[in-house]
Order: structure tokens, then C-alpha cells, then sequence
């Protein structure tokens, strides 16, 4: 593959570790109730859409990156979901949230 590892793996850092842990810190912050954090988390924690990849190469981006990106974080995403799902519903149910 010769897309670039940096990019691919600051794409990856990103939207699937620091976009959903600020979407739970938002969520405290303005108090946001457990089913409505549990909506909101699920759909921050998905992974980036494939049409990332028509789109950046429509308009001139960087392609090779964004097919790296989409399959990379699909792959990651079967077990980063869940996992994410889990550590939001243990916190809600512990009342941490």
C-alpha cells in the first residue's frame, strides 16, 4: 500500500479514540441524558463513510489515503464498536454519566 502511514493513522486516531471520548465529555458537560448519550455515541464511534474515497477522488484528494482510511477503520470498527458501546453503557448504568 503506498499511502502514507501518518495520514492514515491520524485519520484513524481521530474519528474513532478522540471524536467519540469528546462527544462522551460534551455529553457530561451539558448534561445529556443515558439513552440520548448511548444514540449520540453510537453514531460518533462508526467508522468513516465510503464515500469518502468517490469524494476525494472527484476533487482531486488524496485517494490512496482515503481507501487505506475507509478499510482500515471498517476493520477496526468491528471490534472498536462494540467495545465502545460497552464502555458508555457500563458508565451509564454505574451512573458515571
Amino acid at each position: 500500500m503506498t499511502a502514507s502511514l501518518v495520514p492514515t493513522l491520524l485519520a484513524m486516531t481521530g474519528k474513532l479514540t478522540v471524536f467519540p471520548t469528546a462527544v462522551v465529555g460534551m455529553s457530561i458537560w451539558i448534561v445529556l441524558g443515558a439513552l440520548c448519550t448511548s444514540f449520540v455515541e453510537f453514531f460518533v464511534a462508526v467508522p468513516t463513510a465510503a464515500s469518502a474515497y468517490t469524494l476525494a477522488s472527484q476533487i482531486g484528494g488524496d485517494a490512496m489515503v482515503m481507501t487505506a482510511v475507509v478499510t482500515i477503520q471498517t476493520a477496526i470498527s468491528f471490534v472498536a464498536l462494540p467495545l465502545t458501546l460497552e464502555v458508555v453503557e457500563r458508565w451509564l448504568t454505574a451512573g458515571m454519566l
